[in-house]
């Protein structure tokens, strides 16, 4: 009996899952005019009394209601939005740091650099230094001649 009820259970339970995705995409749809917001420029100013604006909401239920559904605060979103921008500008350009801090919406270097750190485990220097060794060797790597193999 069990032996059944684990095959019915492995049967359903992609059914279910759908329906949970589903009704997760539906939910988190409803913040596409907050996160086009954030997507639009992350270096822009940005306060928690917009966001929920967008949303028509309270700041407080928009909070509670955004962390549940995306598992992180609103804030900490745009966060990490700033330093995904931080990391293109560093890797695609030859901008000065502290003009990509800007750029990215942080007041100062030091903030830039401490918050870039903590998020991505790197400051912005061994970010761009680490980018820039890999796009080498993957540039040699291609250039340089296949090994036969026997």
């Amino acid at each position: 009996m069990l032996h059944r009820a684990n095959i019915l259970l492995r049967l359903v339970m992609p059914f279910l899952q759908a329906a949970d995705d589903s009704a997760l995409r539906e939910t988190r749809s409803r913040y596409l005019p907050v996160l086009r917001f954030i997507d639009e420029d992350p270096g822009r100013p940005v306060t928690l009394e917009q966001l929920a604006g967008l949303m028509e909401l309270s700041t407080e239920h928009f909070c509670r209601s955004f962390s549940r559904n995306f598992h992180l605060s609103p804030m900490r979103y745009v966060m990490r939005k700033r330093i995904q921008l931080a990391q293109h500008l560093l890797c695609q350009t030859d901008l000065k740091q502290h003009r990509i801090g800007g750029q990215c919406g942080f007041a100062d270097p030091y903030h830039f650099s401490k918050s870039f750190k903590r998020i991505s485990g790197m400051t912005p220097s061994e970010y761009r230094k680490h980018f820039r060794q890999e796009a080498e060797t993957g540039a040699r790597r291609s250039k340089e001649p296949p090994t036969p193999t026997s």
